[in-house]
């Protein structure tokens, strides 16, 4: 079983567990637990998912998924020196090389507040103010917020600077056309009559929207280290709208 997590009591089933986590933006994973009666949904963040520790060895997991939310535009490589304040999840159990490498970046994808993720000797750093308050990343990232000498930044061989957006929706489809009846049809027109034919039409609004800035991104979607992913619900859902269909599933 993951550990960062949250249980949530009133979801009774693993679609409905899955389906509070994929509606709600804040939430990077989700995890249905089938050992205990009644069985139990935890929401949450994440972490040390393939540890074997005596106190979840036993836990049966009946389904689970780390979901990213959105689109990610990466905006640079930050391999080579040392972001600092970033968190350790460490090194990643389970793999090796470059799929520890994807899993750390994944990691990151899934956290709407994440801006930035390193791979280095130590495994994996990550931009989780929540786990890091009160120290942060520096934001603007300046030569202040970095190292380029610690023995971290040494070993530091990938890493990215990232922006988490919405997508814009699918375009809507053009109306259809209204059949034209043939000539034989149509009723003979009085000499002194004209006749002209308005057609209305209904165009779909895209509502949709995409990060105004990067800062209030950053500023808006991290809750705090004991906030419940779930405990405030969005209530104007046409201010942001993530489809099923972007949500990259894993």
């Amino acid at each position: 079983m993951c550990q960062g997590l949250f249980q949530q009591p009133q979801v009774a089933t693993e679609a409905a567990c899955q389906s509070a986590c994929v509606k709600e933006a804040r939430c990077p994973m989700w995890q249905y637990v089938t050992q205990a009666t009644p069985n139990q949904c935890w929401l949450g963040y994440g972490s040390m998912c393939q540890h074997d520790s005596s106190s979840n060895k036993f836990i049966q997991v009946g389904g689970a998924q780390r979901l990213q939310h959105g689109e990610v535009r990466v905006l640079a490589s930050v391999a080579n020196f040392e972001i600092l304040n970033m968190y350790l999840l460490g090194v990643l159990a389970g793999c090796q090389g470059q799929d520890c490498i994807d899993r750390c970046r994944d990691w990151c994808y899934s956290d709407i507040g994440c801006q930035y993720w390193q791979y280095g000797a130590n495994g994996c750093y990550v931009d989780a103010p929540y786990k890091t308050s009160p120290k942060q990343v520096e934001y603007p990232l300046t030569a202040s917020g970095i190292s380029t000498t610690s023995t971290a930044a040494h070993t530091m061989v990938a890493g990215e600077y990232i922006q988490h957006y919405c997508p814009p929706s699918d375009a809507t489809a053009a109306p259809t056309a209204a059949p034209i009846a043939t000539p034989s049809a149509l009723p003979t027109p009085l000499p002194t009559a004209s006749c002209n034919q308005d057609t209305n039409f209904h165009t779909g609004t895209n509502i949709a929207s995409n990060d105004a800035s990067h800062s209030n991104a950053h500023t808006n979607a991290n809750p705090t280290a004991n906030a419940n992913p779930t405990a405030n619900p969005r209530t104007n859902v046409k201010v942001r709208k993530f489809r099923l269909g972007c949500l990259r599933l894993g």
